[in-house]
């Protein structure tokens, strides 16, 4: 396949996939942050809040 039309973008998304995204839209927006050069978050990562509640971020950056 390599070669043929849209070839080099899947190939790029594929080296980028990550099977904690929840959805299609955080693949979508990691796309754009892979763009961009940000550096690559963890997904759906728990999170402690000051309440000392559990929540769960999207894109987790330590």
């Amino acid at each position: 396949m390599r070669g043929w039309p849209g070839s080099r973008t899947l190939f790029a998304g594929i080296a980028h996939a990550d099977p904690a995204s929840a959805s299609p839209f955080e693949s979508w927006s990691r796309g754009w942050m892979v763009a961009v050069g940000l550096p690559r978050p963890e997904l759906n990562i728990p999170v402690l809040g000051a309440s000392g509640r559990r929540y769960f971020g999207d894109f987790v950056w330590h």
